[in-house]
């Protein structure tokens, strides 16, 4: 009796050893199969969600009208290519150390470019554009926007009329910033300095203060040296939408003094607008 009530514990004792052996081996293998089973729907959820991008490519972006005094409100989108065609598109327009500018959104057309609505922004303000189409970021590259006005030249005979026969050209160059004994003070001003070239005995130059590649009003014009005069029958708007000058004495440059105040506590030039 005693032998066989021992074989039946330890009969008894391996039962217990294999059903838990068994039982562990099926939790592990519950976890395996539970884990591999996630692992997979995870893998396949990116698969289908994340498609590849409708482009590599790398997209021209610039500052677009319609422009107002201070400021762009639309991006223009260039070179896309068709397999982009109908896809949302988000963009960010940054400046220095990536401060948001503004943001728009929109649709890509079939045209191969798109123009986007945005808040109002500076041109000159701007260090590029962060793209997303179909949520999908895209590199870019930016046309810078000009600091200076739009310029333009004509040629003049002896008598100051216009001679189309003759040319003129005109290179602008220019610095920037801004002032605190301005009045009021803090406002932008620009030494503004052109040099002309042409055929003619004079020249008539007309600057044009409301283009886009211009991004602040001026009201004041000064000069020091008075190489140049308004042209006869024009007359100072304020602010300034544009400024035609006529050279006084055939000089073949000049250079001005623009501001978006009045002039500075400095001052002692003389005055062409207002």
């Amino acid at each position: 009796m005693n032998q066989r009530s021992s074989r039946s514990r330890r009969r008894r004792r391996l039962w217990r050893r294999w059903a838990l052996a068994v039982g562990l081996t099926a939790t592990v293998a519950v976890v395996t199969v539970a884990s591999a089973a996630q692992l997979s729907v995870f893998g396949r959820d990116r698969t289908t969600d994340e498609a590849a991008p409708c482009t590599t490519l790398t997209l021209p972006t610039a500052a677009t009208g319609p422009f107002s005094h201070g400021g762009y409100t639309q991006v223009l989108i260039e070179s896309i290519p068709s397999e982009c065609n109908g896809l949302t598109v988000s963009l960010v327009v940054y400046g220095s150390g990536g401060t948001e500018l503004a943001t728009g959104t929109g649709t890509t057309g079939a045209l191969g470019s798109a123009i986007i609505t945005t808040g109002s922004y500076r041109g000159t303000d701007v260090q590029g554009v962060a793209l997303l189409i179909g949520t999908w970021g895209v590199r870019t590259t930016w046309t810078s926007v000009p600091s200076t006005p739009s310029v333009s030249c004509i040629a003049l005979n002896n008598g100051r009329n216009p001679q189309l026969s003759r040319t003129c050209s005109v290179v602008v160059t220019g610095t920037s910033g801004t002032y605190p004994n301005s009045s009021p003070p803090d406002g932008e001003m620009m030494n503004f300095t052109f040099n002309v070239t042409t055929t003619g005995a004079h020249w008539r130059v007309t600057i044009d203060f409301t283009h886009p590649d211009f991004s602040w009003v001026p009201v004041w014009v000064g000069q020091y040296s008075n190489e140049v005069r308004k042209a006869s029958g024009f007359t100072c708007a304020s602010p300034l939408d544009e400024l035609i000058i006529e050279d006084e004495n055939a000089f073949w440059g000049a250079t001005l003094y623009i501001g978006e105040n009045g002039p500075p506590s400095w001052w002692g030039g003389q005055t062409l607008c207002p």
